[in-house]
């Protein structure tokens, strides 16, 4: 929780809360930090946004693989 130790966030379940939907949904916008402390968030919100982006393709990938008669099927029409 490495919010709860550079930021002024109360306690554990205010950082857990903030580092959660900031990394699913770029954040709410109901917790507001400083300006020294916004550029973690910001990189915060990038790495969620670019992991469920890679675990949507890989997740395509062996879906693809596993089940080949679905996909081979969509190409045709």
């Amino acid at each position: 929780m490495l919010f709860s130790r550079i930021t002024d966030l109360p306690d554990l379940v205010t950082s857990f809360y903030f580092a959660t939907v900031t990394y699913t949904t770029l954040g709410y916008g109901d917790i507001v930090w400083g300006p020294d402390a916004r550029i973690v968030a910001k990189f915060y919100a990038i790495t969620g946004l670019l992991t469920f982006g890679i675990s949507t393709a890989f997740l395509i990938g062996v879906l693809s693989r596993v089940l080949p008669d679905i996909f081979e099927g969509s190409e045709d029409k």
